[in-house]
This record gives structure tokens, C-alpha cells and sequence, in this order.
């Protein structure tokens, strides 16, 4: 059985693009590409499915909120954990220290 081709999203655009501005035929493309017929349909309804979505504003400017609250997320985890190393470091000095090693 033949190995499934996995296709990056940047190609299947690159393909997509052949199809739509070029009017290179499905058939043309999937024997070019080595990928059934079906997938460049697939891909050509995944595409528009999300067009809505890319092209309303709204959701870019969701997208770039929900980045910086993981931003800000992560950055509170990091000094948290900054904080716990510096706490565990300061008591294994002092333990160190107590017990005579250097």
C-alpha cells in the first residue's frame, strides 16, 4: 500500500492558488501533485469554510487577545517557578551550610 503524502498547509494553498487564479484543472493538479482528486476539493471547502473567519476583523482582534492572555498566563507560571527555584536554592545553602559542605 502506498504511503499517504502529507501536504503542509502552505502547499495546499500553493495548489489551491493553481486552481483558483490559474484554472489549472483538479485532475491536472492531482496528477502533478501526486494527491487524489478528492483532497483538492476537501481543502478547496476547508478553505472557504474559513474565509468568514479570516476575513472578519473581530475574530483577528480575539486571536490576538487570547495571545496576550496566554502571554500574560505563562509569564505569572514563569515567576512562580522563578520564585520556587529561588526558595529551594536558598534551602539548600542553608542545609549546606549547616551541614558543613561547601
Amino acid at each position: 500500500m502506498a504511503k499517504k503524502k502529507r501536504f503542509t498547509a502552505e502547499k495546499k494553498v500553493e495548489i489551491l492558488r493553481e486552481f483558483l487564479e490559474n484554472r489549472v484543472s483538479v485532475s491536472d493538479l492531482a496528477e502533478k501533485y501526486g494527491v487524489h482528486p478528492n483532497s483538492i476539493h476537501q481543502w478547496k471547502k476547508q478553505l472557504f469554510e474559513g474565509a468568514a473567519a479570516a476575513l472578519d476583523p473581530r475574530s483577528e482582534r480575539l486571536k490576538e487577545r487570547q495571545a496576550a492572555n496566554l502571554r500574560k498566563y505563562h509569564q505569572r507560571k514563569e515567576a512562580a517557578l522563578n520564585e520556587v527555584i529561588a526558595e529551594l536554592t536558598q534551602e539548600n545553602l542553608k542545609l549546606k551550610k549547616n551541614n558543613g559542605v561547601s
